[in-house]
């Protein structure tokens, strides 16, 4: 249970730490700027990027936990996706990004849930814009139905 309350928290704080940028077009990643956890400090999306835990504790003065570590690298790696190569950032994939991971999807998640491996692998199969997405939540619901089974044994 406390894997699940764990799992869950871990959760929240990766849909929490989303950022609203409004700017105009393409700007470069030294110029939008995101929050940084729940610090209310900002920082720039080149400087995030290139954030470790260290880093991060010598900015804030707080030590990351485990969870928090996690979630800074998943950040990292769903952000990098929007940087184009030149510098500069993709706005409309950026808010598109976190559109499709934010959202729950009932579908998604209960294919998960009632096909496990199966189900990832059909998510895995389809490729289109919401992809990303898709797979976080069959990914989810195949978690939901490990610990399902374990707590059953």
């Amino acid at each position: 249970m406390r894997k699940i309350s764990l799992f869950i928290a871990a959760l929240l704080l990766v849909i929490s730490l989303h950022a609203s940028v409004i700017v105009s077009e393409n700007p470069t990643a030294d110029k939008v700027m995101i929050p940084l956890f729940n610090s209310g400090k900002t920082i720039s999306l080149a400087d995030f990027m290139k954030l470790n835990p260290a880093e991060y504790k010598s900015i804030t003065g707080t030590k990351l936990k485990f969870k928090e570590k996690v979630a800074l690298k998943l950040f990292q790696r769903h952000f990098k996706n929007s940087i184009n190569n030149d510098g500069t950032v993709n706005l409309e994939k950026f808010h598109q990004d976190q559109d499709d991971v934010k959202k729950f999807n009932l579908g998604w998640f209960a294919l998960g849930l009632l096909t496990g491996l199966i189900g990832f692998i059909i998510a895995l199969c389809i490729n289109d814009d919401k992809r990303q997405g898709r797979i976080k939540w069959v990914a989810i619901g195949w978690a939901a139905w490990i610990v399902i089974v374990l707590a059953t044994l």
